[in-house]
């Protein structure tokens, strides 16, 4: 997979990856990253020295004609309206299992390129792990593939991870979880929405 990322971005981008953890020390890990383009499990797979079991909707994983390959990535579909609880369940089993999961925490893509409101399902598998959240900044995915585009364009892209976050503690709620994630994202250079511009 690190492999046909490779391939995938070196024709239209540069990715230039920063603070990456030290893998073999690391163990398993959830990574938060922010979502500004459909392009963006590939750029985080590419600058990644593992495999990563990826949570993705259910209206992407059913494509018919990229199912397959979603399969063969170990992705976990999560329905686009109800209830996660299965798809949720299955990451923690991966996480079980000694995988480690890329959970997108806003939920779904921006659509203008800046950050939304981190949701509970990042924090339910930290806490219930007890696993740390590793918050990652995708920065240029939007101008490299927006929501909207057909095709990509030509763009430098940055992967910046940040400093592993602890699980939740017991008395923290869920999306004030989510919400520090999210800070610690922002921190890292993903635009927010009063700062943002759409590159």
């Amino acid at each position: 997979m690190r492999l046909f990322g490779r391939l995938l971005i070196r024709i239209w981008a540069r990715v230039h990856v920063e603070n990456e953890p030290d893998w073999d020390a690391t163990g398993v890990v959830i990574l938060a990253p922010n979502h500004c383009s459909f392009a963006d499990p590939v750029i985080l797979q590419r600058a990644s020295g593992r495999h990563l079991t990826f949570l993705m909707t259910q209206s992407v994983h059913r494509i018919w004609w990229m199912r397959w390959f979603f399969k063969l990535w170990s992705a976990i579909p999560v329905p686009d309206a109800g209830s996660s609880s299965e798809a949720l369940k299955r990451a923690l089993a991966a996480l079980e299992a000694g995988r480690s999961v890329a959970i997108f925490p806003e939920g779904r893509i921006s659509d203008d390129g800046c950050l939304h409101r981190g949701r509970g399902g990042v924090a339910f598998l930290a806490r219930k792990a007890g696993i740390s959240v590793i918050p990652v900044a995708l920065l240029g995915s939007f101008t490299f593939l927006p929501r909207s585009a057909r095709w990509p364009r030509r763009s430098t892209l940055t992967v910046r991870y940040g400093a592993p976050l602890a699980p939740p503690t017991a008395d923290m709620e869920n999306d004030d979880y989510a919400a520090r994630i999210m800070e610690a994202i922002a921190a890292l250079g993903a635009p927010q929405r009063d700062t943002a511009t759409s590159a």
